[in-house]
């Protein structure tokens, strides 16, 4: 059994086949479907969702993995975004992309997501696309992107979830095997996440065994 550090801190040809599929819409439109049921339409239109970001936000792309959401930016996009990811590779992959689509401004940091080296509400949009099934421990990861949010921010996130029927959850204890994915969760385990880091579960809808949702950070409570 591989490890998730291992997998994608080390593993060029696993990172950069994945990014690869991602990056390709064929690729990922048949891939999704075959692996998770999941029409990658409904997930490129989610990510697009950058584009209603105001400017001068200060945006956290954790894991940015190779750049997929950089195509909803402007080369003038006028964020101060972060781009973050524990992969050397996919950061590699993620500079690249930049590089191709004459987009300025974009920070690259590489780091663990369950201990962000940012101070307490720094970020008014946090996305994390496809990267919770991938994280050894997603509710630390839930309650760091909460604590870098501002009040009123937004997590914004995708992920394979347990329990959306058998096939799927075949296949996720099989990507667990290889070292792809964490723990992951269920959909009920994920909101009882997000109420104990006080986000407020705004809108979702699934496809497949992918869920999609956006949350918003809500003044602590007395």
């Amino acid at each position: 059994m591989a490890s998730l550090e291992q997998t994608w801190g080390h593993e060029r040809l696993v990172a950069s086949a994945y990014d690869f599929a991602v990056h390709n819409p064929l690729v990922r439109r048949i891939g999704a479907f075959a692996l998770w049921g999941l029409d990658a339409r409904l997930l490129m239109d989610y990510i697009a969702r950058l584009r209603e970001t105001t400017a001068g936000s200060r945006v956290l792309d954790v894991p940015c993995g190779g750049g997929l959401a950089f195509a909803s930016l402007q080369p003038n996009h006028a964020l101060d975004y972060v781009a973050f990811d524990f992969s050397p590779v996919m950061l590699e992959r993620a500079q690249q992309s930049a590089q191709q689509l004459g987009l300025k401004g974009i920070q690259f940091q590489q780091g663990d997501v369950g201990a962000l080296p940012y101070e307490a509400q720094q970020f008014d949009l946090c996305q994390c696309y496809n990267g919770l099934h991938c994280f050894p421990d997603p509710q630390k990861a839930i309650q760091e992107m909460a604590r870098v949010l501002k009040v009123g921010g937004t997590l914004r996130t995708t992920l394979v979830v347990k329990g959306a029927g058998t096939r799927y959850d075949a296949m996720i204890c099989l990507f667990q095997w290889r070292g792809w994915f964490g723990p992951t969760c269920t959909r009920a385990a994920l909101e009882g996440w997000l109420k104990d880091a006080n986000l407020k579960l705004t809108d979702h809808q699934q496809s497949g065994a992918l869920w999609m949702f956006e949350a918003v950070k809500q003044t602590p409570t007395p």
